[in-house]
């Protein structure tokens, strides 16, 4: 599966920089660069935790798959 806008909806998107996000996301950012590490259970990705979450680092055009965290399946 692709993540992608269909092209007749492009006209839809609009893009800004907002001054007091991007000042107040630096200590995140700081976090996440120093507490990452890569998961072999997570496709080998770069992992963060954060306040009992994991955030995965995915490039531009890179996929994960569905799945839940949350509980084992045995059919």
């Amino acid at each position: 599966m692709v993540d992608e806008i269909d092209p007749k909806w492009q006209d839809c998107i609009f893009v800004n920089k907002n001054d007091f996000i991007a000042k107040s996301i630096k200590p995140l950012l700081r976090h996440i660069e120093a507490n990452s590490y890569t998961d072999p259970h997570h496709q080998n990705r770069i992992i963060c935790d954060l306040k009992g979450k994991k955030a995965v680092l995915l490039e531009q055009g890179d996929v994960y798959s569905w799945h839940s965290d949350s509980f084992s399946f045995n059919p």
